[in-house]
């Protein structure tokens, strides 16, 4: 059976957001990497969220930080709709996908961090947030975007057949 194009866009976004949130894994704990990630867990809803737009060194990397999480899983908001009718009909669906991804994220670098023997990510409450936020933003943007791409789709279509 052959892939949509939203299927191949949806499986090169999957290797993307892999190598983004998991990789590269050090396998030595004197890797810089180790050092790179420092912090430590947050299991307090809006903590570090605060924190960051608080205390970071510039307001430069405390943007990065917030927009970054926050549209990280914009992507599979806009494509999963795409993809499944039943996710198409329900906000609340592919909302609670993008819950799904991101909590799966957050539990891999954890269980990564105990394979390895040592943390090299931390696992961040406010990150499941922002990502989920950002798949529901994804889903609204799909909802804005939709009936122009049929519309134009129609267009094309209707004139190819005259």
């Amino acid at each position: 059976m052959a892939k949509s194009p939203f299927e191949i866009i949806l499986g090169v976004y999957i290797v993307c957001l892999i190598g983004v949130t998991l990789l590269p894994i050090p396998f030595d704990n004197s890797d810089p990497l180790v050092r790179m990630y420092p912090e430590k867990d947050n299991y307090i809803p809006f903590f570090s969220i605060y924190t960051t737009a608080t205390q970071a060194v510039s307001p430069t990397i405390a943007i990065k930080q917030i927009l970054g999480n926050l549209v990280m899983l914009m992507p599979l908001g806009v494509i999963l709709p795409f993809i499944s009718k039943k996710i198409k009909q329900s906000v609340t669906r592919a909302v609670f996908i993008g819950f799904l991804v991101s909590l799966s994220i957050e539990l891999l670098q954890i269980f990564v961090s105990l394979l390895i023997n040592y943390k090299y990510r931390s696992f961040d409450v406010d990150d499941i947030i922002l990502n989920t936020l950002g798949s529901f933003l994804g889903t609204l943007l799909f909802k804005l975007i939709y009936p122009y791409i049929i519309e134009h789709y129609q267009a094309i279509h209707h004139t190819g057949s005259n």
